[in-house]
This record gives C-alpha cells, structure tokens and sequence, in this order.
C-alpha cells in the first residue's frame, strides 16, 4: 500500500493521504478532498460568527430604540428600580425567544468550531493529517515509557507516519512504506522520532500540496506506479 494511505472501514476502501472519516459529511476527508473539507470548515465558522454578530447587533438597536437602559421596573412589591442586565436580557428573551437562541447557540458553537478550524489550518501548514497526529501522540507515550522518564519531550516539529504491519505491507511482499517503527530498534526508532520530517516541505510547499492544482496529477502518477492489486479510490 502506498505511503500515507489508509483503508477506512466504513467507505470499505483505501483513500491516499487518509485524514480521518467525517460523519457529517459522511465521506472520507484525504488528499483528494482535503481542501475543500478545510474551506467547509472555513464557511461554517464565518457563518456562525456571523449569525452571532448579526443576533446580539439587532438586540443592541432595539435596546438604543426603546431606550431601556434609561427605563425603570417595578418589582413585585411595588418599588422602582434602575434597569440593570438580568432585567434587560429576560425582556429580550420574552420579546425575541427565537433571535435570543439563535444568537446564543451560534455563540457557543462558533467557540470549539474556532478550535476545531485553528487545529486543522495549524495540520494543513505542517502536511499533518488528525490520524498520523495521533499515531505521533501515541509514540510520544510509548517513548516516555520505554524510557522511563515522564520529562521526555519529542519535538514539537516532528512528523512521524507509521500505520503498522498490515497497513505498510503491501499484497505478496509489495512494500512502498517505512518500516513499522516497533520492529526498529530502540536507537534507530528514537532517532526516527526525533527526525520525523518526513512529508513538511515548507509552509508554501505544504500549502501547495493540499489546496494546490497538482495533487491530481501526483494521484495519477501514484496509480501508475501502484500494484494492479492494490488499487485504491482517491477522496
């Protein structure tokens, strides 16, 4: 099998440069596909953002029209009051239910949809996918056991892609990948760690292969040189 591929479960076939399977929309994000999935993310934060500010800025107007905040109440008892928030906001909500929840739920879903955005752009500059992410977290504990010493720390630059056995060994022998890094030994598959840099090629370069117009061309040229028995489905 081809470097970086993968073979998801739920499409039922190997999809190169695999990111990770999205449910919601339901198809595999890799190399094919992988910059229009970081656009669709791009487009759901702004919109969100965007149905906040539009939200709580005609809350705003009405609450400058009405001239609430030189209003007064009158409590339960009979005794005025100055306007103050929790007055103001219960008011909104009465008057507007439907603007008051959709301002507040695209709040707090434009809170981890920022994160979620930041983490895949900060992926996107480095030529890192979610899985060969937390296949690198994984060898991060590993070392740290092996060598026991919690203090270990790998490089924050580092970029290692190890699938295994079954995911590197092609059909009859057919082998295009590295070595799984558990059967190096440990010098060797600690300098590997150390040295990961295996697929960053610079900010433009890494920009350049995601979101550039070549990445078709590569998928051909690797369909050419891949085993009539290994085919895979480019996404």
């Amino acid at each position: 099998m081809p470097a970086r591929c993968r073979h998801c479960v739920r499409c039922d076939h190997c999809v190169f440069r695999m990111e990770h399977h999205c449910v919601w929309t339901n198809c595999c994000i890799g190399g094919h596909n992988a910059g229009y999935f970081v656009m669709f993310l791009l487009s759901s934060l702004v919109m969100t953002l965007n149905a906040t500010w539009l939200c709580f800025k005609m809350l705003r107007k009405y609450v400058e029209m009405k001239g609430l905040w030189a209003a007064q109440y009158v409590d339960d008892e009979g005794m005025m009051h100055p306007m103050d928030w929790p007055t103001i906001i219960q008011h909104l909500f009465m008057s507007f239910p439907r603007v008051v929840g959709l301002g507040c739920t695209s709040l707090l879903l434009s809170a981890p949809l920022t994160g979620y955005v930041g983490f895949h752009l900060w992926l996107l500059c480095t030529n890192r996918t979610t899985y060969e992410y937390w296949r690198l977290s994984k060898l991060r504990q590993k070392t740290r056991i092996e060598s026991g010493r919690e203090s270990f720390h790998l490089s924050k630059k580092m970029h290692l892609y190890d699938d295994g056995v079954d995911e590197v060994s092609g059909v009859d022998g057919y082998y295009t990948g590295m070595p799984p890094i558990e059967d190096c030994p440990s010098s060797i598959s600690r300098r590997l760690a150390w040295n990961g840099q295996f697929y960053d090629r610079g900010l433009w370069g890494n920009l350049s292969e995601v979101l550039g117009y070549h990445i078709t061309d590569t998928l051909r040229e690797l369909r050419r040189k891949v085993h009539p028995q290994m085919e895979f489905r480019p996404q």
